[in-house]
C-alpha cells in the first residue's frame, strides 16, 4: 500500500494516441497461496498475501483458485499456527495429505468487497495493477503491470502496449501525483532521467528524491 494523492485532475487534456481500456478491478482478491501439505491430517502451508493475517484467526470462507474438479469452489479456512514466515492452516473438508497435496499452488481468495477500506491516499496493490498511467501533460505512458519492492519505497513497472517500452515509476508523492481507483487512471510527474532522452528531449540525470511511500 502506498500513501499517495487520491484525486484525479480530469481537466488536464489527454493527447495523441488511441489508448486501450484499463483492466477492471478484480471481483476476487488473492489473500494466500497454498505452498505444500503439512503433516498427514490435511493441513496446508500457506504464504499470506495480505497485511491483515488476523482475518484468519477465525474460520473464513475463501474461494479456491484455480478450482479443483470435485472440490467445492468455496470452503472455510483457518490459520492454526505459524511455521517461520509461513502459516499452517486447515481447509474444511480436506482431511488427508493426498487431498492437501492437490491444493498446492492454489490461491485462496476473498471478494473484493471484504477488503477493509484504507485511509485516504493509501491503496491495495490490486487497486493499482492494471491502471492506465498518464504524464501530467496528458501523454499516455502505459499500463501499470507490476509493483516492485525496492528499498524505502515501491516502484511501479509501467509498460506501453504499443512500443513495449518499460518505465519504472517510484511510488513517491513527488512523482505519483494523482490516483483514480474507480476510473483506473494514474497521473505522474516525470522527473529528469525517467524517460529516454530521445523521448523527452532532455538529457538523462539522476532520479529526484521525494517522500518515502508508506506500504504494508
Amino acid at each position: 500500500m502506498s500513501e499517495l494523492s487520491p484525486a484525479f485532475a480530469s481537466d488536464i487534456p489527454i493527447r495523441g494516441e488511441a489508448v486501450p481500456p484499463a483492466e477492471p478491478l478484480p471481483e476476487w482478491v488473492n489473500v494466500a497461496q497454498v505452498t505444500a501439505p503439512q503433516g498427514l491430517r490435511g493441513q496446508v502451508k500457506v504464504t499470506l498475501l495480505t497485511g491483515m493475517p488476523e482475518r484468519f484467526e477465525k474460520p473464513q470462507t475463501v474461494r479456491l483458485y484455480p478450482p479443483l474438479p470435485g472440490q467445492p469452489s468455496e470452503l472455510l479456512f483457518q490459520l492454526v499456527r505459524w511455521q517461520g514466515e509461513r502459516g499452517v492452516g486447515r481447509l474444511a473438508g480436506v482431511s488427508g495429505r493426498d487431498q492437501a497435496e492437490r491444493m498446492r499452488g492454489r490461491y485462496l481468495q476473498v471478494p473484493r468487497q471484504q477488503c477493509p477500506p484504507l485511509p485516504e491516499g493509501q491503496f491495495y496493490l490490486f487497486q493499482l495493477i492494471g491502471m492506465n498511467v498518464w504524464s501530467e501533460h496528458g501523454d499516455y505512458l502505459g499500463r501499470l503491470e507490476e509493483v516492485l519492492a525496492a528499498g524505502g519505497n515501491d516502484v511501479y513497472l509501467v509498460r506501453h502496449p504499443g512500443s513495449g517500452r518499460a518505465l519504472l515509476v517510484p511510488a513517491i508523492r513527488q512523482v505519483v501525483r494523482e490516483v483514480d481507483v474507480e476510473g483506473r487512471q494514474m497521473r505522474v510527474q516525470l522527473l529528469p532521467g525517467m524517460m529516454p532522452e530521445s523521448e523527452t528531449g532532455h538529457p538523462e540525470t539522476g532520479r529526484g528524491k521525494g517522500d518515502a511511500s508508506v506500504h504494508d
